[in-house]
């Protein structure tokens, strides 16, 4: 298991995208689900995938949920999506910071900016991601996404 430096996150209420930073480089990407449906829980199941990140106590980033005006998102989910960020801060060993989607990728449409991801990663970073299921790798590449964008490769 590698150092971790920073740990990036697209939140969600029953899964999340984690991404793992070293000087820079992205050593590891996951689709993490919950152990459980308790809103919240896979906060911790985060916790879990490294447990360095206890002790190195890495600076977090995780996007911060919007309710857009125009959306037809029920604030209920967003509601359930601000208590797992919630959970995950509260959890979180080491500084957190919060981004708003618009602030990472600004108005892109999702695919475009997945296609932009993509291109930014070394063949190395590219081979440490880590989702089974192609429905679901766009959380993973959002949490690679705020890394890019923090880290100035975005």
């Amino acid at each position: 298991m590698k150092a971790v430096d920073l740990v990036t996150v697209d939140p969600g209420v029953h899964a999340m995208g984690v991404a793992y930073w070293h000087s820079g480089e992205l050593t590891r990407a996951v689709y993490v689900e919950a152990p459980s449906k308790k809103v919240g829980s896979a906060a911790g199941a985060v916790l879990l995938t490294n447990p360095l990140i206890l002790f190195a106590k890495p600076p977090l980033i995780v996007e911060r949920p919007k309710i857009y005006q125009k959306k037809t998102t029920r604030q209920s989910d967003i509601e359930m999506l601000l208590i797992s960020v919630g959970a995950l801060v509260g959890l979180w060993p080491g500084a957190v910071s919060l981004i708003y989607p618009a602030a990472w990728k600004g108005q892109v449409n999702p695919d475009v900016m997945c296609e932009r991801v993509e291109t930014r990663l070394s063949q190395n970073e590219t081979c440490v991601i880590e989702c089974r299921l192609k429905s679901k790798r766009h959380n993973v590449l959002d949490a690679i996404g705020i890394g890019l964008k923090t880290l100035g490769r975005l």
